[in-house]
């Protein structure tokens, strides 16, 4: 079956490509087009600026994605400037920019509302959102380099350290970036010799953090040649304390099994001291005093250096005096 288009769909095509050529508010693509689902289309979920939580950095990562969605960028960038009242994009760049300010109000907490929402235009609200989180430039840079020497696993899991690591280094990334060739066309390579430096840097910092529980995996790291990526350290740290779990999971099981046996007593229940004859080098449980003769010679029992705890059952088979002598019988009697 073939489908027959609509003439009136067709006319308000034309009509509306036409009135786009004159128009750029009515453009798809853009800047100044604004869509009239705009309010459902950028309504979603968004962790709100705050500095209670020091998001800053990652809610300006989520909401520049945002804007280059929306084409709109360049209203907090200053690369979209601000018409002469007489131009005829005036109104649509007022349109825009309030557009844009309204987003980055509603992405934050009412208190820093109550800070930003008398700048005026949306780029003075960005210029002004960066004043309140980063002040001094240099300072946050020498505090987040601070934060990551003295940054230590401790009882964290491999990945939670990791993952703090990450964080403070996408912070220090977004402020101190690493150096790029702006040049065009040389052969310096000092970009991919940057930013290999700072993988490096990145790496060693990871290995000098770890718990001396993983210290065997740390050699093994310093040792490889040439040295590995910051992911691959990552991968055999990790499969290194999951095979370390795996083995103290083992041990817990068997010495759980072994106590819960029904064959074997606790040695705290049933721990005896044992006492050696000096002599004729009896080893006796000795539980009183008590005297022994051999041949009119009393036995002379000296206590071992150590208590010698033993289990029940070897307790009583002891329980017969043990005789190391080969010279002649001994008759024992006991007083």
């Amino acid at each position: 079956m073939v489908k027959i288009a609509n003439p009136r769909n067709k006319l308000r095509a034309a009509t509306t490509m036409a009135e786009s050529k004159s128009d750029p508010t009515l453009e798809f693509g853009s800047p100044y087009y604004i869509d009239p689902d705009f309010h459902s289309t950028y309504s979603f979920q968004m962790e709100k600026l705050s500095q209670a939580e020091d998001n800053y950095v990652f809610w300006k990562i989520r909401f520049q994605a945002l804007l280059r969605l929306a084409d709109k960028i360049g209203f907090v960038d200053g690369t979209i400037e601000k018409p002469d009242p007489s131009s005829p994009l005036y109104q649509p760049w007022e349109r825009c920019d309030s557009m844009v300010t309204l987003l980055l109000l509603n992405s934050m907490t009412e208190k820093l509302q109550k800070r930003v929402m008398f700048a005026g235009t949306a780029q003075k609200v960005w210029e002004k959102l960066r004043q309140i989180f980063v002040p001094n430039l240099d300072l946050k840079i020498y505090e987040l380099r601070q934060r990551i020497a003295m940054l230590r696993q401790e009882g964290d899991s491999v990945a939670r350290y990791f993952g703090k690591l990450r964080r403070a280094w996408a912070e220090l990334s977004e402020y101190d970036p690493a150096p790029e060739c702006a040049c065009g066309g040389c052969r310096c390579e000092i970009s991919k010799r940057a930013k290999e430096a700072r993988e490096k840097e990145q790496c060693y910092a990871f290995m000098m953090g770890l718990n001396n529980g993983l210290r065997f995996v740390k050699t093994e790291l310093r040792l490889m040649k040439p040295p590995p990526s910051l992911d691959k350290a990552y991968a055999m740290v990790a499969q290194a304390e999951s095979v370390m779990k795996n083995e103290e999971e083992e041990r817990r099981n068997l010495i759980e099994a072994d106590r819960m046996s029904p064959t074997v007593e606790r040695l705290s229940e049933s721990s005896q001291a044992l006492k050696l004859c000096s002599y004729f080098f009896h080893l006796w449980p000795f539980f009183s005093r008590q005297s022994y003769a051999l041949n009119g010679n009393s036995c002379s029992f000296l206590d071992l250096p150590l208590i010698i705890p033993v289990p029940q059952l070897a307790v009583n088979h002891l329980m017969q005096p043990l005789l190391f002598h080969s010279r002649s019988k001994v008759t024992h009697q006991m007083f």
